[in-house]
C-alpha cells in the first residue's frame, strides 16, 4: 500500500510541476498516471479534473490538434495505456 501512495505522490508532484511549467500534455499524462494510484475516490476526482484541465488547456495552447472534438478526444485520451 505505501509503494501505491508513493507513486501517487510521485506522479501527482510531476504533474503540478508539468502544470506551472505550462507543460500541458506532459501534465495530462501524469494526472492520468496519479488517477491509477489514487488512495481514495476523491484523490480519483481530482486526478481525472485536473487531467482533463490540462488535456484542453493543451488543445487550447497547440500542443494537441483537435481531432474529432474535444471530449471525445479526451476520452480516447484516458482509455489510452500509460506512456
Amino acid at each position: 500500500m505505501r509503494t501505491k501512495f508513493i507513486a501517487f505522490r510521485t506522479a501527482s508532484e510531476t504533474a503540478v510541476e508539468a502544470e506551472r511549467a505550462k507543460q500541458y500534455l506532459k501534465a495530462a499524462q501524469f494526472w492520468r498516471k496519479a488517477y491509477q494510484f489514487a488512495p481514495s475516490t476523491p484523490d480519483e476526482n481530482w486526478c481525472f479534473a485536473r487531467a482533463e484541465h490540462c488535456f484542453k488547456a493543451a488543445i487550447d495552447t497547440g500542443s494537441i490538434k483537435v481531432r474529432r472534438s474535444r471530449q471525445l478526444d479526451f476520452q480516447a485520451f484516458w482509455e489510452q495505456e500509460n506512456d
